[in-house]
């Protein structure tokens, strides 16, 4: 029979602090901040970071790796993004907690589960009931490793997550539906008022 299991995350993942640094003119390295992405979490214009930061031996150990989570802590976004390696060489800023998968937990969780999971209403209200500071609440590094993370068999993970697509495609079209036909009943309404029909 399949097993569930609940561990805290530091039990499967590393996590780590992002950087503070002042951006340079010119750089080799993207620099990710809060005003990169969506309330949701969605990255705007990936075509349009820029590289602002001089990869330095300092810098270089911070370095995002594939499937790297970015947990935005600061503030009233809070958010979990999955960094890809195709959207090239990348830092953190100090407004997230970077999260990494450690090798040898990798056969139990599936990184985009844990994203879902990290971003799941039920999961960021325990977390924002942990939050300190009133001008800038934030999450620290001690609350998020503490949080249970629950571990369902991979097949279990996959087909949340499929499930979970699934659901936002069919939100996506219900969304185009109502905006089309917000459209044609404006323009309806708007021909019917100059005496139109």
């Amino acid at each position: 029979m399949d097993e569930f299991v609940t561990l805290k995350l530091n039990d499967i993942a590393e996590i780590q602090t992002g950087i503070y640094r002042i951006p340079d003119l010119y750089g080799d390295v993207i620099y990710l901040q809060a005003k990169h992405f969506t309330k949701n979490g969605v990255l705007i214009s990936p075509e349009h970071l820029t590289r602002e930061l001089r990869l330095t031996a300092n810098l270089e150990k911070h370095l995002l790796k594939n499937d790297d989570i970015l947990f935005a802590a600061k503030g009233d976004k809070n958010f979990a993004f999955r960094y890809h390696a195709d959207m090239g060489d990348a830092v953190a800023s100090s407004t997230f907690l970077v999260i990494r998968i450690k090798e040898e937990q990798h056969h139990k969780i599936i990184t985009e589960y844990l994203q879902w999971l990290l971003n799941h209403p039920f999961t960021q209200s325990r977390l924002k009931a942990q939050a300190r500071g009133s001008s800038l609440p934030h999450i620290s590094k001690k609350e998020l490793a503490k949080l249970l993370i629950p571990l369902p068999p991979l097949p279990k993970q996959q087909r949340i997550l499929e499930m979970y697509d699934l659901w936002q495609r069919e939100m996506n079209l219900s969304q185009q539906i109502i905006d089309k036909k917000q459209k044609l009943y404006q323009a309806i309404l708007y021909n019917w008022a100059k005496g139109e029909e």
